[in-house]
């Protein structure tokens, strides 16, 4: 068996990455790049983190993983799915994970700070979780006893401690400061365990590069800075330990953040298929979100005067007393796509024909004031999913342009100026194309390449010397690699299932929080 580290840049933007190291600005990765291959890693559709990793971390698409985005006891086409879903975590993945595979083939392995880890599950070496681990949680780490190792570890920083609550101003040079601590202090742990434990089989993630990038996307100097700070990390983490391959990955690109809201369901309304509820409940629910945007436009303080939990509940789960479930034929749930009434569509001839004529309206959708595309992508989920999951996910999935970002509010217009967390500079609903870089015997030299994040588990067992799940749907890349430093061994292993885990109250409160500091939500 062959060494095989794999470390995530998170949110490392291709067209951006790849004129700093044709300028020689970060000078590890352009070695990478001149020694092995480099080039695009095409992300999911929409481009999120919590749907992202899960798909590099199991080389398969959403319907062969477990729920998509969210998860309720209460699924489909219900109010109370829409209004009350968790999002979900690492024991919604119903399959192999790329560690826990290995792990059955005999390989040591470690996992650091790679997201939708949480909670931990057993596995052949050690586990530390990442995003979407609640602060405050206490098993984060596998085995647990590696927990009294981490004392000053930091999963994230601590946003509403020092640089400023959500719709505040931001202390961005405090911010700016503790970033560049924190992302020194993550390769620190790293050659720690790397050292003490020496797996064969090594996967990590800065995810706090792409926190970094929500910040101070528009300070390309700030961000060039840190993206040599990432660069030296990998390189001593190279030269310390010297694996066979090394992997560096992205799960989506950057770009601006969103300029405008765009209401999808007002659009939805517009179209004839959805219906606002009426009576006293329903217009009450919608005279106060209207009323409290309005003077939160005008009166930009008054947001701080109110408990996150109430903003998210006023922006986010009051939308189950806006619609008349009933009459409504589709609603769009934010990022995780459109849901069909089976009332309207009843079986799965109904749903194509619904689907596609839903997708093909999403892809007309022009802003009014100039004419720009609204959506970037739309796609039914008989053209993108298979699997056993394949009825939990979404009808059409879709991703926006830059400039706009989705609100599944229905305030009577179809968009406005973003007004939330004016801090954010940049996003990612817009950017699929992330990076790869790969290096090691075998490599092609200086040869460009654009892959799936599908391909990244089956690239790493082929090159570990394991065997690949027989249902994966990623490929080998076999064009960038000479024959005789890969293997190709496909082997069904039966999986078992994980218990489901929900998050109590206040920790589903402390990642919407946080997901809400990051512009997520």
């Amino acid at each position: 068996m062959k060494k095989v580290f794999i470390i995530g840049l998170d949110g490392g933007p291709y067209k951006e990455v790849k004129e700093w190291i044709e300028a020689g600005e970060l000078p590890f990765l352009s070695r990478m790049a001149k020694e092995g291959a480099f080039g695009k890693l095409k992300s999911i559709i929409p481009p999120f983190s919590m749907l992202a990793w899960p798909v590099i971390s199991t080389g398969k698409n959403p319907a062969k993983i477990g729920p998509f985005l969210y998860k309720a006891k209460e699924r489909g086409f219900n109010p109370d799915f829409f209004s009350s879903a968790q999002f979900i975590n690492s024991t919604d993945i119903k399959t192999w994970s790329l560690w826990e595979w290995a792990g059955k083939f005999g390989m040591e392995v470690g996992v650091l700070n790679v997201p939708m880890t949480y909670p931990p599950v057993k596995v052949n070496g050690f586990m530390i979780t990442g995003f979407l681990t609640p602060r405050g949680a206490e098993n984060y780490t596998y085995p647990p006893e590696l927990r009294e190792e981490l004392r000053g570890y930091r999963i994230k920083l601590k946003l509403k401690e020092g640089v400023g609550f959500s719709d505040k101003k931001i202390n961005k040079k405090k911010l700016h400061r503790d970033f560049m601590e924190l992302i020194e202090e993550r390769t620190d742990w790293v050659l720690k365990f790397l050292n003490k434990y020496d797996p064969d089989l090594y996967m990590m993630n800065y995810k706090e590069m792409d926190d970094f990038m929500h910040s101070f996307w528009d300070r390309k100097d700030l961000l060039l800075e840190f993206f040599k700070k990432a660069d030296k990390g990998i390189e001593r983490i190279y030269e310390e330990k010297k694996p066979d391959y090394l992997m560096i990955i992205s799960d989506h690109g950057f770009t601006d953040a969103p300029l405008k809201y765009y209401y999808i369901n007002q659009y939805l309304e517009n179209m004839g298929y959805l219906t606002r509820a009426g009576g006293a409940k329903g217009n009450f629910s919608n005279f106060v979100y209207k009323f409290g945007t309005t003077v939160v436009k005008r009166f930009g303080f008054v947001r701080n005067l109110f408990s996150e939990k109430f903003k998210l509940k006023i922006a986010r789960e009051s939308i189950k007393d806006k619609i008349n479930w009933e009459m409504t034929k589709a609603y769009g749930n934010w990022y995780a796509g459109l849901y069909l009434n089976p009332r309207y569509y009843p079986d799965d001839l109904c749903k194509r024909e619904g689907a596609l004529e839903l997708k093909n309206i999403l892809l007309d959708a022009k802003d009014p004031d100039n004419g720009e595309r609204i959506f970037l992508v739309a796609k039914t989920k008989w053209e993108l999913f298979k699997g056993p999951y394949f009825d939990e996910m979404p009808d059409v999935v879709y991703t926006t342009t830059k400039d706009y970002r989705l609100n599944t509010n229905l305030p009577g217009i179809l968009m406005e100026k973003r007004f939330a967390r004016p801090s954010l500079t940049g996003h990612h609903t817009s950017a699929l194309d992330g990076i790869l870089f790969l290096k090691g015997k075998g490599v092609k030299e200086g040869v460009k390449l654009e892959a799936s994040i599908q391909d990244v588990f089956p690239t790493a067992c082929a090159l570990a010397g394991v065997p690949i799940p027989a249902d994966v749907d990623g490929k080998i890349l076999k064009d960038i690699l000479q024959e005789d430093c890969y293997s190709e061994e496909f082997k069904d292993l039966l999986y078992e299932d994980k218990e489901t885990h929900y998050l109590s109250l206040e920790e589903d409160k402390s990642v919407k929080e946080h997901l809400k500091d990051l512009g997520y939500i």
